[in-house]
């Protein structure tokens, strides 16, 4: 039988096996001999010196494998970072291929131009050195098991040491480990990419991890030794998690600090899943920490928590950090933690602050200010509590919430260097956008600064809407224009401890306003801000240097003092004296009782200095010394009364009293009262009156010690001084004087007059907007200043004194700061019970003023330009243009500033003597000198008018000018119309009037009337204690339009007799008179004619008598002298009863005039009954008179 040939399907299937057994028996034969390459080259991979050989397992050793151009990244495939799965199949294509080799040497292995890596493994050791990796293991394989034995391994970047053991089973695709993790201390003159030469060190800060994983799971547990930073955790983090470095940089990196870190326990369950990975980590990770001296900060520009102890303890996804007696700086914080925590996968961290004594310290302030909770308030002393909740999202525009309470109880409140004091105030936060609640709640109870306010706040802050409202329940509240009334005498500490006397009882703060009633209640508020500003206005110049003061009185010759005299005096100059303690300050009262309100002092001027407004350069001490001689004469002139004159006064008084033939009542008031017939017996016996003690001046004013006082300095002019004690003297005078300041309030209120003030600030955009609807008052504040604007006086006026006292009741003002020294204002003031009159006569009502405040000087000017007001270096300068006044309504006004200024002080009732006068006066140069000579500014008030005119009842008073100082309490003017001058000293109430050089036009416009033409007229006298005493001279004029003269001459012209004797044209001319002078007393009540003396070209006139000046009504007795040398023609006179033959020669006639000035009677009268009335009246009214009339004229000598 013929056998069957195979196919050749099965023949291609023999040959192949036969091939491949043969190849591969072959190929082993081959590698049991062992295979050597000198040189092979696939691809861009070069091989060197391969000797490959098959025992059991693979021998494989490679003198070099050149890797570079192979390694050459190509910019079109940008390298990608490596998944987790990857990585995992790296790790574990690793294992599995070590497994069939016995032997593996790679010497050197090329991946670059410096980068070099060499591969060792015997069986029993595997060695790896790569630019960043440096290891050896002890491998043992026992089946498909692999145990590595980690005896070195340094990876670079991150620069970590790895030791322990890994496990890897084949069967079963998993591993486990147990290693430390140390970071490595690489020195800097080592190359990390030459392990070789790389030197680095352990630290002993270790990673102690043990853990298993099928590779797509991790479990792991951790450990850790003391670890001093986080530095190598950071870089691990940055190399292989990008995306979380920027958070755990905010929250944990740069925000935790600490001397040792340590992990106590740490247990991890991962999934190995790029998209499972960040969850499954954070959501079944639980970690416990440990650290000394711990710190955290929120940001960089914020002081840190910190602590001397803290554990930090990670679980579900949060982290807490939970400090041991945790501070903020010097704050206790203890209670808090920090927790980090992912809210809906947004990285949170919330912090929950507590503290039993809270420190107001900059950091919480800071610390506040960063999340948005501005506080104005720079410092805080107080036993405060805290109660703080914030929550801080790490994502773009994530809302912050925070929460909490601040309480404080007896606290001391500073703010923009003030301090205020409260019994206790409460701050609630509610913050939390998703809620719809952005707020800050304030209360406050009795907070109090100084002596201004003492009130009740709530307030309401709305974050949202950028609002405040608040309201302030006043239990007080005033400004005063003196600094040392509006501040506390008493330390602030003193205010706390000292129980207040509350008109109405105190309640709690929570209790007596709820948040929700004062929520449900509010209505628009507004705060007040500007009141206290207007205080800075006032001067407060002080000294000089003790130095400057020591310097002039060693150059001073006149003023010399002893060296004793100069440390009395150190401590006399002191810029910064010490006010005296005043009950009314004591501000332990909550009321703020009022205090007595300290009338305005008035800094009155010298009679010898001329006033000259255009120079304010000081005279010289020649000048002073021409001055002081003709005050001297002026002075000594105007008190002297010789005894001749005295006895010649009675004489003549007696004389004329002894012809009196009736009597007449006698009235207990003479000065006030009408003429009655008691006034005779008054008038025989004058020396009755002077001995009784006037009304006006009460015995006990007859002053036994002759010390005055003079703003709170006691001076002695009854006798010369000492150099040194004049010298002490001027010092404390001066002191006094630059320390006593206008004194009035701006504003006061109380609990009954204004109970609830509503303040609303708008601070969404710029200028933040201030409203009082109260009061009327609103505010702007910018970047730029503050801009304040009062819309109507009427309804701040009720809470003004000073308001009140300048007569300010209706108006409005608009004030802009720049500065606490620049400051512009407009003021317009209506419906003023104004004296002022336009040139037409109209009453000025409404004034507009416009002023500023900078550079110390303040300047106010009418919008017209008729009136200034300057006030500079204690001086305060006011012009007047074309204004006139009326003296009627200025005596009669109502506005008490007017009033007071009118009312006599008790120095100024003083009464003077001669010598004491004279004392004063070489005092007050003295006093001028020493401030010239230290420069000193004196207080002077200066009043300057052009084109015045001033109306008193019928009389007008024109000038052309008007200048008037004040200085010292001694007041200077003059004043001018065409030639006329008129020059006025007052001097403790002596006020001394000399005017020369009037025209007759100016007479005729002072009355009214044209009643005389041409002449010139001089005036002197002298006023006091409401009495006129002058001599009016006059000459060359002639009286027409006078209805007495005139009636005088019609009266000539009814007696034939008298016709004869009369000059021809007396009618046609009025009555011409050469010469004349008229002695004059004035008082409220008379003008009382003492002595009338004419001397005409036609008739010459003697006589006296009275005019009341209510009803105007006439008593005067005239002797009436119509021709002269009647002694060859005295037989013609038919009426010898009314003619007489004086012994110049002169045919005299006696007339009296009765009536009134418009309608006087005249007759013809017996001359022994001509002057009993006019006579008696005289001497009720006027005696005594302290002042000889006659002197007038010749003292007063500018």
């Amino acid at each position: 039988m013929m056998k069957k040939m195979p196919s050749k399907r099965a023949l291609s299937v023999y040959i192949i096996l036969f091939l491949t057994i043969f190849t591969l028996v072959g190929g082993f034969k081959i590698l049991s001999d062992g295979i050597t390459i000198s040189s092979l080259r696939f691809a861009d991979i070069q091989v060197r010196g391969l000797y490959l050989k098959l025992n059991n397992k693979f021998s494989l050793e490679i003198k070099e494998l050149d890797l570079a151009k192979a390694m050459e990244k190509k910019p079109q495939k940008p390298t990608q970072t490596p998944t987790l799965k990857e990585i995992s199949d790296y790790v574990k294509y690793a294992l599995w291929g070590l497994a069939y080799f016995e032997d593996l040497r790679v010497e050197k292995i090329i991946l670059g131009d410096e980068y070099v890596a060499s591969v060792f493994y015997d069986g029993e050791h595997y060695a790896l050195s790569f630019p960043k990796l440096q290891a050896v293991f002890n491998v043992q394989s026992q089946g498909n098991t692999i145990e590595l034995d980690i005896r070195k391994l340094q990876v670079f970047e991150p620069d970590v040491e790895v030791a322990g053991r890994i496990i890897y089973s084949g069967a079963s695709g998993q591993f486990s480990f147990g290693v430390s993790v140390a970071p490595l201390l690489i020195d800097s003159s080592g190359s990390k990419h030459d392990v070789v030469q790389a030197s680095a060190s352990k630290s002993t800060s270790k990673l102690f991890l043990q853990g298993t994983s099928d590779f797509k799971r991790l479990v792991l547990k951790a450990k850790t030794s003391k670890m001093s930073d986080l530095s190598a955790i950071r870089k691990l983090i940055a190399q292989n998690a990008k995306d979380l470095l920027p958070t755990l940089d905010m929250w944990l990196f740069n925000a935790l600090g600490f001397e040792t870190l340590e992990i106590d326990q740490a247990s991890f369950d991962i999934v190995l899943h790029q998209k499972q990975f960040m969850k499954s980590l954070i959501n079944n990770t639980k970690l416990t920490l440990y650290a000394t001296k711990p710190t955290y900060k929120l940001d960089p520009t914020l002081a840190p928590f910190s602590a001397n102890r803290a554990k930090i303890q990670v679980e579900n996804g949060k982290a807490v950090l939970e400090m041991i007696a945790p501070k903020l700086e010097s704050i206790d914080l203890n209670g808090s933690t920090l927790a980090f925590a992912f809210v809906d996968s947004v990285p949170t961290l919330s912090i929950f602050a507590t503290s039993s004594k809270l420190l107001y310290t900059k950091a919480l302030r800071d610390l506040l200010a960063f999340y948005g909770v501005q506080i104005p308030i720079d410092r805080i002393s107080a036993d405060m509590q805290a109660n703080l909740s914030i929550n801080i999202p790490f994502a773009d525009n994530a809302p912050l919430k925070l929460g909490g309470k601040l309480a404080a109880q007896q606290a001391i409140l500073s703010a923009g260097g003030l301090d205020f004091v409260s019994k206790g105030a409460s701050i609630v936060i509610d913050i939390n956008p998703k809620a719809g609640s952005n707020f800050i709640d304030i209360w406050t109870q009795n907070t109090s600064y100084e002596n201004l306010f003492d009130i009740d706040t709530t307030m309401r802050i709305d974050l949202s809407q950028k609002l405040l409202k608040t309201s302030l329940f006043v239990h007080s509240l005033r400004v005063s224009t003196n600094p040392e009334i509006n501040q506390r005498l008493i330390n602030p500490q003193d205010k706390i401890r000292q129980p207040k006397k509350q008109a109405r009882s105190a309640e709690p703060l929570e209790s007596s306003v709820s948040l929700e009633s004062w929520i449900s209640q509010a209505t628009p508020f507004t705060p007040q801000d500007m009141l206290a500003h207007i205080a800075h206005l006032a001067s407060n110049a002080k000294l000089d240097s003790t130095q400057s003061l020591e310097e002039s009185a060693t150059q001073e010759q006149d003023l010399k003092s002893p060296s004793t005299s100069e440390q009395e005096l150190e401590s006399s100059t002191s810029n910064t004296p010490e006010p005296a303690q005043d009950e009314a300050l004591d501000s332990s009262d909550a009321s703020a009782p009022a205090m007595p309100l300290a009338k305005p002092d008035a800094s009155l001027a010298p009679t010898e200095e001329i006033i000259d407004f255009s120079s304010r350069e000081h005279e010289d001490d020649l000048q002073d010394q021409e001055s002081a001689h003709k005050e001297l004469e002026t002075l000594e002139s105007i008190l002297q009364d010789t005894q001749e004159q005295k006895q010649e006064k009675k004489e003549e008084q007696e004389g004329q009293d002894s012809s009196k033939v009736q009597q007449e009542p006698q009235e207990s008031n003479p000065s006030q009262d009408l003429p009655t017939p008691q006034d005779e017996n008054l008038a025989q016996d004058p020396s009755a009156e002077s001995s009784a003690p006037s009304e006006q001046e009460p015995q006990e004013s007859k002053i036994e010690s002759r010390k005055h006082s003079r703003n709170g300095v006691e001076l002695d002019f009854s006798k010369p001084m000492g150099e040194k004690e004049m010298l002490e003297k001027i010092i404390a005078l001066i002191k006094s004087q630059d320390e006593q300041k206008f004194t009035y309030d701006i504003f006061k209120a109380t609990r009954e007059t204004l109970p609830q003030v509503d303040v609303e600030i708008d601070f969404s955009s710029e200028p933040v907007r201030v409203s009082i609807p109260a009061l009327d008052v609103y505010m702007q504040i910018s970047s730029s200043g503050i801009r304040a604007n009062v819309v109507d006086f009427s309804k701040f006026a009720p809470f003004s004194p000073l308001m009140k006292y300048l007569g300010l009741s209706s108006g409005s003002a608009v004030v802009e700061l720049k500065g606490a020294r620049d400051v512009a204002f407009q003021v317009r003031i209506a419906d003023f019970p104004t004296f002022l009159l336009s040139k037409d006569k109209t009453l000025l009502h409404t004034f507009v003023f416009n002023g500023s405040y900078k550079d110390d000087k303040l300047e106010v000017l009418s919008d017209d330009g008729k009136i200034r007001l300057d006030l500079y270096d204690n001086t305060i300068l006011a012009n007047f243009t074309d204004i006139d006044v009326s003296i009627d309504g200025l005596l009669a006004s109502k506005i008490p500033a007017i009033q007071e200024a009118f009312s006599t002080s008790s120095e100024k009732k003083a009464v003077f003597t001669r010598e004491e006068i004279l004392l004063e006066s070489e005092f007050l140069r003295a006093k001028r000198r020493y401030e010239r000579q230290n420069g000193i500014k004196p207080r002077i008030i200066a009043i300057q008018a052009q084109n015045i005119t001033g109306f008193f009842k019928d009389v007008v008073i024109p000038f052309d000018d008007f200048n008037a100082k004040i200085r010292d309490d001694r007041i200077s003017a003059d004043a001018t119309y065409k030639n006329g001058i008129a020059n006025i000293d007052i001097i403790h109430g002596n006020t001394i009037i000399k005017a020369g050089n009037f025209s007759g036009e100016f007479l005729n416009r002072v009355v009214g009337r044209h009643i005389v033409d041409g002449g010139l007229f001089e005036l002197s006298g002298i006023y006091k204690n409401d009495i006129f005493n002058g001599d009016i001279h006059m000459q060359n004029t002639s009286f027409k339009g006078f209805a007495i003269v005139q009636n005088v001459i019609g009266l000539i012209d009814t007696i034939p007799s008298l016709v004869m004797f009369r000059s021809p044209g007396l009618s046609a001319k009025g009555y011409e008179v050469k010469q004349g002078n008229i002695k004059l007393a004035l008082n409220t009540q008379y003008v009382g004619l003492e002595s009338i003396s004419l001397i005409g070209k036609s008739m010459d006139i003697q006589g006296s008598g009275f005019i009341e000046l209510e009803s105007q009504e006439v008593d005067m007795g005239l002797s009436i002298s119509t021709l002269k040398n009647l002694s060859g023609i005295l037989n013609k006179i038919p009426i010898v009863g009314y003619l007489l033959l004086g012994k110049d020669g002169k045919v005299t006639t006696q007339v009296s005039v009765r009536g009134t000035i418009q309608d006087p009677k005249t007759q013809i009268s017996l001359a022994q009954d001509l002057l009993k009335t006019p006579l008696k009246v005289l001497k009720r009214a006027f005696t005594p008179v302290d002042i000889v009339i006659d002197e007038i004229v010749k003292s007063i000598d500018r």
